[in-house]
């Protein structure tokens, strides 16, 4: 479910169908149970492959950790549902059809999918 206000009847529900195991999305960010122990927390890359970095990632990536840590200073329901869960950062490519991972944060550095290798990433 898609949201853009927070302490709405409509992010409520979304918090409901969020811990039933379907995605979030709060200001571009998409939120997932994808275990009992993992939130998946990704973002749209805001490039085009091509023009792609490791600095346009990173800070694509960044929006997402900012967006996440805004949720849990604010909406204590969400910071009560997450509470305990680690969360996965990840770049994707949405197309419509389907998404793919770009890159994900570990340790807060930057680790690209094995599929662009044979990419040019600058």
């Amino acid at each position: 479910m898609n949201v853009t206000e927070i302490n709405t009847q409509r992010f409520k529900v979304a918090l409901d169908l969020l811990r039933e195991g379907r995605p979030l999305t709060f200001d571009s960010v998409t939120y997932f149970l994808a275990n009992e122990k993992i939130l998946s927390v990704s973002i749209e890359s805001s490039w085009e492959l091509e023009n792609l970095t490791d600095d346009r990632a990173l800070g694509d990536l960044q929006l997402a950790k900012s967006n996440f840590a805004y949720l849990l200073r604010n909406f204590e329901d969400f910071r009560v549902l997450v509470s305990g869960l680690q969360p996965s950062f990840h770049l994707v490519r949405d197309y419509g059809t389907g998404a793919v991972e770009l890159a994900s944060l570990s340790e807060d550095a930057l680790v690209w999918n094995p599929f662009l290798k044979n990419k040019t990433i600058r």
